[in-house]
This record gives C-alpha cells, structure tokens and sequence, in this order.
C-alpha cells in the first residue's frame, strides 16, 4: 500500500486498518517470523 498522509491522523488511520487486516491473517505474522528466523518464544522472553 502506497500513503502519502497529509497528517498524523491518515497515519494512525493506516496503521490501525493494516493490523486489524493482519488480525485475520495470522499466517503471515507467523511467516515472517519464519523469514526472520525469530521464534514466537524469543518475543516474550524480553
């Protein structure tokens, strides 16, 4: 997705409405983490 925000609002707007998309695709938060060689575990160890 391509934004160009006249301000701090279509950001937060932008930000909001990719992670509820990515709330009902859980695969792909999984195969990042796989990509990156992170482990779901190594997150929360912090």
């Amino acid at each position: 997705m391509h934004l160009a925000a006249r301000g701090l609002d279509e950001v937060c707007q932008a930000v909001k409405h990719g992670l509820k998309q990515l709330q009902y695709r859980p695969g792909l938060l999984f195969g990042f983490f796989a990509e990156t060689g992170l482990a779901w575990e190594e997150l929360w160890s912090t």
